[in-house]
């Protein structure tokens, strides 16, 4: 601590002289150049644009309550669950941004609220909805996006027995993962809607939160 008061007390007396020499210098006198010792950088001249404001506005009613996520999205599609009949889910082209969203369609396939959703993870056009009727439901749209709403899924996945509040796809195989009130998380083959695999938390309580290890 010495060592740094006595660095710092002598910067102040070495720029106290330099500046008394420079109003006290003869006429005809040149003071010395003081050389900086900054780096000069390489992207002095590099001017980012700001990025455009890109809001979705007017959404149809949406549910911001739950124990699921509020939002999903892929490259292509945003998302979002309403309150109504069949849940529904509304889905919003990401390249198409602006107001006029509450004349949506949405997918209805489920007979109470939904309380989660996932895209999956290599097709833009296929959505999994876990949903207070204790099922998940997979569903295919175009791949453009909804023109009408959709009633039915293309697939079902029974056997909780209570409401199914997280929904996740696998990362490596066809494989879809559910989470109840029931305590219980479910692995399910999306291609026959059969459950490969059932865990429990031993009635410790409701499930939270998982995530599926692509081991």
């Amino acid at each position: 601590q010495l060592s740094t008061v006595s660095f710092v007390f002598d910067c102040l007396v070495s720029h106290f002289v330099f500046f008394n020499m420079a109003a006290e210098a003869p006429a005809g006198y040149e003071i010395p150049a003081v050389e900086s010792s900054a780096r000069s950088g390489k992207f002095r001249h590099i001017f980012g644009e700001p990025i455009k404001k890109v809001l979705y506005e007017d959404l149809k009613a949406p549910q911001t309550s739950g124990e699921g996520n509020y939002l999903a999205a892929n490259r292509k599609f945003i998302a979002y669950a309403g309150t109504g009949g069949g849940g529904p889910i509304y889905l919003i082209r990401q390249d198409q941004p602006g107001r006029g969203m509450r004349d949506l369609p949405g997918i209805g396939t489920h007979k109470g609220k939904v309380w989660d959703w996932d895209f999956h993870p290599f097709h833009n056009n296929i959505i999994a909805s876990g949903s207070d009727d204790c099922k998940a439901h997979l569903t295919l749209f175009p791949a453009e996006g909804l023109t009408e709403t959709i009633s039915d899924p293309t697939q079902i996945f029974e056997g909780h027995e209570k409401k199914v509040t997280h929904i996740k796809f696998s990362n490596v195989a066809n494989m879809l993962a559910t989470g109840s009130f029931d305590g219980t998380v479910r692995l399910w083959n999306i291609e026959d809607a059969s459950c490969l695999a059932t865990l429990s938390n031993g009635n410790k309580g409701q499930i939270h939160s998982f995530d599926i290890y692509k081991d």
